[in-house]
């Protein structure tokens, strides 16, 4: 994927409802996408930490909220 990007996970549409989709932005160009996901997956949620930890190869995400609960989830995401 490269050293220069960022990821990002949920956050919520223009209605305000939770979002479970995972993205990249390049940072030399700025191009966003849709990273394609498989297996179960953390829920829908905003204002979660993703930290990536690329000597295991994994991007781990932790809490978050759905707007009506916050949670302690830890996932594991293997990097692309």
């Amino acid at each position: 994927m490269g050293d220069e990007v960022v990821l990002l996970f949920g956050g919520r549409d223009g209605d305000g409802r939770p979002l479970a989709d995972l993205h990249v932005v390049r940072a030399d160009d700025l191009s966003f996408e849709v990273l394609g996901t498989t297996g179960s997956g953390p829920t829908a949620r905003w204002a979660a930490t993703l930290i990536h930890d690329a000597t295991r190869g994994r991007t781990l995400l932790f809490g978050g909220t759905d707007g009506s609960a916050a949670n302690a989830e830890t996932w594991s995401l293997a990097a692309p």
